[in-house]
């Protein structure tokens, strides 16, 4: 088999490096769900934007009106090597705490 060669024909080079990408990703994750900040002090964007944008749910003929609090995302239940053992994903339970207007908190 023959060598094959590769030219370059570029006057510059690469023009900027590449970032680790498992770090950019990782980064744009904490930005869209905001794990590390509590539930009542997030800032509107990322999934608690959206949320807050589709919330309220108003029934068409105004009867009855669901509002967003707050969601929670839990911690996985089995770690990335025992998911891939058993075949199965590692992800935990996201739960979305809504209520209707002038109902207490209740404590999930």
């Amino acid at each position: 088999m023959a060598a094959i060669t590769v030219r370059d024909f570029s006057k510059r080079g690469d023009a900027i490096p590449v970032p680790p990408l498992t770090q950019v990703q990782g980064e744009a994750y904490e930005r869209l769900v905001q794990s590390t900040v509590e539930p009542l002090k997030r800032k509107p964007h990322g999934l608690e934007g959206l949320l807050r944008e589709v919330f309220p749910i108003e029934a068409y003929d105004g009867s009855m009106r669901v509002e967003y609090l707050y969601y929670k995302l839990d911690e996985p239940r089995y770690t990335v090597t025992s998911a891939r053992s058993f075949d199965l994903h590692s992800g935990g339970h996201s739960k979305l705490v809504s209520g209707l207007p002038g109902m207490a908190l209740q404590k999930f």
